[in-house]
């Protein structure tokens, strides 16, 4: 039970995208064309899937010298080191799920 609250936990703010991806699409389609939709949605979940590939395996700062101006003392770095392989497959799975969650919001839009 423990490790399915974890997996949930884990995955609930990729969860929480999808869902706010069909209801925006959903609702922003009753006043645009198809095409129009297609092509935004193009457009914005492969913005979204290259941000998510390409800030793959970047540190984030655990003690920060100073806040205001963005320095860090020390990074929370384990090695990891993405490849090509790696940044292609995170960008096509955030791609695939973003634009089937929003191809499904502008589908099911009612005329």
């Amino acid at each position: 039970m423990e490790n399915s609250i974890t997996i949930l936990t884990a995955n609930l703010p990729f969860i929480l995208l999808l869902v706010a991806t069909f209801f925006t699409a959903h609702t922003l389609s009753q006043g645009y064309s198809r095409a129009h939709m297609w092509r935004t949605g193009l457009f914005w979940c492969g913005a979204i899937a290259l941000f998510a590939a390409t800030t793959l395996g970047d540190p984030s700062c655990v003690a920060p010298f100073n806040l205001g101006e963005g320095n860090c003392i020390q990074f929370a770095n384990d090695g990891y080191e993405p490849t090509i392989y790696n940044r292609l497959l995170n960008f096509s799975l955030f791609f695939g799920a973003l634009y089937g969650a929003f191809a499904l919001g502008v589908v099911s839009r009612r005329k």
